[in-house]
């Protein structure tokens, strides 16, 4: 018992405050703990916080669904204290990782008092912009892409942005951060983001067609960054652009030699080549293609899906490219047609002189450059000779009057799967993704396309869709 005491004397004796451990051991306790915990631990223990605010404010996360973030209270935080907003490394401004629709959750104004407003305005006002009143004017209304652009005004050291829902309704102020920030060439105490390096700006389609949001001019000068890496852009504002030019904010094609991965959304065949003309050493292009019936009343867009203006337009990464994925999103009309209501013409010939090329991922009417199986072409020479990886999907394919089955798709392959060594003799896997009705896929297709692969020496991967599977199950239990 004795000893007991002594041992229990001898630890009270040599206790160590909390505040009194090395950085390094600081912070591994840090980042067990929770946020919430993690912010009562700072408000509690003052002589913890120097030691955790550079985690705690290292990345801002704000989520808005139905009820505005606090952004008001961290900016009377950050202007309050600026060395805080060095810490900042990465900004996520967004809706929570499961899927929501938007549209239950309306777009509304950040309630703001003259307590709120007072620091931001003192700000903008000191950044001797030539019109600050209409920033002003926001700040006042509450309009939250006001408060984000104070917000990323702030941050020296931005490493990751990443902007989506709610968020980027509207972008005229922040567009305004980084042009004055980027290609104005006055020196207003902006940040110059020399570290940001991953830039993603999405939205979802309850936005999609209304002529009040417009981004493209907005986001352009993110294209100035000067150490980007990654980026992935929802640019909505196709009427308002020349088709045969962008409205680049300096007059001049920028350079974004450090930018490895693009992905666009959004934007059609002219102006993405544009665009790429400003990517001179892309690696990995993930492009959405998309069409919907109430752009023709609008702009001169055409429903045709012309292929050798696509090769086109990916032209100008043809010798740094090494990896392409085409995702179409069309609204093809609301009733079965008696014609298809999208056309195709031309072919892919051109990807075929894309010679670092060794991923694809395309729909497979881009391939066989028809919606109708009965006027499929052979695409095998459309193929980059090296490439590797090659992935399909059966986007568009879906309507019943397209008449694509398994037969169809397995003889649009099979020429090219009897001879791919002829072709792409560094092929190493194909992979087809399938998101059609049960009795248009089958369990037997699929086993056929896997047989193909083995007489052909070639790898064959199928991917079916979940709703796919669950057709087919209910379809089996209905049967049995």
């Amino acid at each position: 018992m004795a000893d007991v005491l002594v041992s229990q004397s001898r630890l009270s004796s040599t206790r160590v405050s909390l505040p009194a451990f090395p950085a390094e051991i600081l912070r591994s306790i840090f980042e067990l703990l929770s946020p919430a915990d993690f912010r009562s631990l700072c408000l509690v223990c003052k002589a913890i916080r120097p030691h955790a605010e550079p985690l705690f404010y290292s990345q801002i996360d704000f989520l808005w669904l139905d009820k505005v973030p606090p952004i008001t209270s961290l900016l009377r935080t950050l202007l309050a204290r600026p060395q805080l907003a060095a810490h900042v490394r990465g900004v996520s401004l967004g809706y929570p990782p499961v899927q929501v629709s938007i549209r239950n959750y309306p777009f509304v104004k950040v309630p703001v008092t003259e307590k709120d407003v007072g620091l931001p305005i003192a700000f903008v006002e000191s950044l001797k912009l030539p019109d600050d009143g209409f920033w002003v004017q926001e700040l006042r209304a509450g309009t939250m892409d006001a408060y984000v652009a104070v917000l990323l005004s702030q941050l020296h050291n931005l490493r990751r942005l990443d902007m989506c829902g709610h968020f980027t309704n509207e972008m005229i102020l922040v567009g305004t951060v980084f042009w004055c920030a980027l290609c104005e060439g006055v020196d207003r105490g902006l940040p110059a983001f020399e570290y940001l390096e991953e830039v993603s700006v999405t939205k979802r389609w309850t936005y999609y067609g209304s002529s009040s949001i417009r981004n493209t001019q907005d986001l352009l000068p993110l294209f100035h960054l000067p150490a980007l890496k990654h980026m992935k852009l929802w640019l909505d504002d196709p009427e308002s652009l020349d088709p045969k030019t962008i409205g680049w904010p300096t007059g001049q094609v920028p350079k974004a030699c450090m930018l490895r991965l693009l992905e666009l959304v959004n934007i059609r065949e002219p102006q993405l080549r544009h665009v790429l003309e400003a990517t001179t050493c892309l690696q990995s292009l993930r492009w959405v293609w998309n069409h919907d019936e109430d752009f023709e009343y609008y702009i001169d867009l055409k429903p045709i899906i012309d292929l050798d203006e696509i090769g086109r337009a990916v032209a100008p990464v043809k010798d740094t490219l090494t990896r392409l994925e085409i995702v179409v999103w069309a609204s093809l009309g609301g009733d079965a047609l008696d014609e298809p209501y999208l056309d195709v013409t031309g072919s892919l010939r051109s990807l075929r002189q894309f010679t670092k090329l060794k991923s694809v991922e395309v729909p497979l009417v881009f391939l066989v450059a028809s919606l109708s199986p009965h006027l499929a072409k052979p695409f095998a020479e459309s193929l980059p000779r090296n490439l590797e990886y090659l992935t399909v999907s059966t986007e568009l394919l879906e309507q019943e009057e397209l008449e694509w089955t398994g037969r169809p798709i397995l003889d649009a392959l099979r020429p090219w799967l009897e001879f791919w060594r002829d072709y792409t003799p560094n092929m190493r896997i194909f992979h087809l993704k399938v998101d059609l009705c049960h009795w248009a896929w089958t369990t037997s297709a699929r086993d056929v396309l896997v047989e193909l692969g083995v007489t052909a020496g070639l790898q064959i991967q199928v991917t079916e869709s979940e709703a796919l599977k669950s057709s087919r199950a209910r379809f089996t239990e209905i049967d049995t």
